[in-house]
């Protein structure tokens, strides 16, 4: 009787930790974020305002250059754990991929590619 005690009682905490581990709540990304790009190509640097509307997993993405005097992109995101990807695709046919990790729900840091060949890395504020 008591190995057979012994036994459900692991069996219970093995169920327990593996429901604690499926349930990690999705950090929420929607809402305005201030992003810096450095681009590794041109030593350049910039910083533009993005949007991402939606649910905390998945949604669309909008970003602002006009202060560069370009106009902004859309694309979509998808939130996987602490993991963050979005492309955006500009009006001037160039596009973007994103691939970050959320290091809360604040801050975010990752690296990018865009067609033109340009790659760099990226930091986002909310």
């Amino acid at each position: 009787m008591k190995k057979l005690s012994i036994l459900l009682l692991s069996v219970l905490l093995i169920s327990l930790l593996a429901f604690n581990t499926g349930c990690k709540k999705a950090i929420d990304v929607t809402g305005t974020w201030t992003m810096v790009l450095n681009y590794v190509n041109s030593g350049s640097t910039f910083t533009i305002t993005a949007t991402f509307s939606g649910t905390k997993t998945s949604g669309t993405y909008t970003d602002n250059w006009s202060s560069y005097g370009v106009s902004g992109g859309s694309g979509t995101y998808t939130v996987a754990d602490k993991n963050i990807t979005f492309n955006v695709n500009w009006q001037n046919g160039n596009s973007g991929n994103y691939s970050g990790t959320l290091i809360d729900k604040n801050n975010m840091t990752g690296n990018f590619t865009e067609s033109s060949g340009s790659s760099g890395t990226f930091t986002g504020t909310k």
